[in-house]
């Protein structure tokens, strides 16, 4: 659809507004008002065009983005000049209404309209661009900002940058905060399980495996930590690195990174050391898992069984783990057995049928 074809939509809009509010003012003045501002709104809508233009290549270095933020701006400058039509044609229409007709909309002819327009338009055209044209460039200001920041708030760090700070927090290393929560692990496993090796090591083992866990987790999360902080140390927002991160001097991002590790890897060791204390502590495993390992056609029927008769009472399901521990020494496909009857055993164990 033409601009022009958008303005008479404004004024056809504008004039059934009117209509309907009771007002008798004759329907082609608003055309004639904005027929006469088509002039004046192309000259700024031109302008409006050429800072779109040089705002958006000022700040966006790469086509694309340049072309993006082009597409809202001319976006914008088409719904500016839409309103903007609409409330000078009004302002134009009561000028032709007040001081060409004396307030009587009766007086009103086409010919009277038309040269009461063209004054209109002849007195006010200056200080309607100069009005429209700063009204347009705050909002282009506006549109292309918030095009940045939302490019900026997404930006993702460059794999160079997570390399260059997980290649410095493995140089480091983080032994010193590992050996402590180890021998914790295997103190008290040994003191819970003395005089059983075998149990003790199976606890030891389940204990460490949520040290190196956690570690791991703290370990990825600093290194994100410090891939951020450098970009943004590196990259700041209206950088030339600031959206295209990769264009990054990397000989920049290692000091930062050197930087980031001297303010933040002691306290993080010593952060890391208590976590991994607190993981060395829990036992959030099941020994019954470590007595004997549960056949994978068995582990989830079994499983949802001993639920449903823990909710009848917890001797019942401690004699049903019992039962089940015992047959589960035998060969893992579960022969028949004359003297077991897993019906008969679950009457024995958890009382009668209803």
């Amino acid at each position: 659809m033409s601009w022009r074809s958008n303005v008479f939509l404004a004024a056809a809009a504008l004039v059934a507004a009117f209509s309907l509010s009771g007002c008798a003012l004759p329907a082609y003045v608003y055309g004639y008002c904005a027929d006469a501002l088509l002039p004046t709104m192309g000259q700024i809508g031109g302008n409006g065009m050429a800072t779109v233009d040089n705002q958006c290549r000022a700040t966006f270095q790469a086509r694309v983005q340049i072309n993006m933020c082009l597409s809202r701006g001319v976006n914008t400058l088409q719904q500016a000049k839409k309103d903007a039509i609409t409330q000078v044609s009004q302002k134009c229409g009561d000028y032709v209404l007040n001081v060409a007709a004396g307030g009587d909309s009766k007086k009103i002819t086409p010919g009277l309209a038309a040269s009461a327009v063209a004054r209109y338009v002849q007195i006010n055209r200056q200080s309607l661009m100069i009005r429209m044209q700063t009204t347009l460039n705050q909002k282009i200001a506006q549109i292309v900002s918030a095009h940045y920041n939302q490019r900026y708030a997404k930006r993702a760090v460059p794999n160079i940058i997570q390399s260059q700070c997980g290649f410095e927090i493995l140089k480091r290393g983080s032994q010193s905060a590992l050996s402590e929560p180890s021998n914790r692990a295997m103190q008290l496993c040994y003191a819970s399980n003395r005089g059983n090796d075998y149990m003790a090591k199976m606890c030891s083992d389940n204990r460490m495996k949520s040290v190196m866990n956690r570690m791991k987790q703290l370990t990825t999360r600093f290194t994100k930590a410090c891939g951020k902080a450098v970009l943004i140390a590196v990259c700041p927002k209206g950088s030339a690195c600031g959206i295209q991160t990769s264009k990054a001097d990397t000989t920049k991002t290692q000091g930062a990174v050197t930087n980031f590790l001297w303010s933040n890897y002691d306290q993080w060791i010593r952060n890391l050391k208590a976590q991994l204390m607190q993981a060395a502590g829990n036992s959030d495993y099941s020994r019954l898992y470590e007595a004997e390992p549960v056949p994978a056609w068995q582990g989830t029927g079994f499983l949802a069984m001993v639920s449903l008769m823990a909710v009848s009472g917890v001797g019942c399901a401690i004699v049903a783990v019992h039962s089940y521990r015992k047959r589960s020494t035998s060969d893992t496909t579960a022969p028949e057995d004359e003297d077991h009857d897993p019906e008969r055993d679950m009457l024995l164990y958890c009382g009668p049928q209803e």
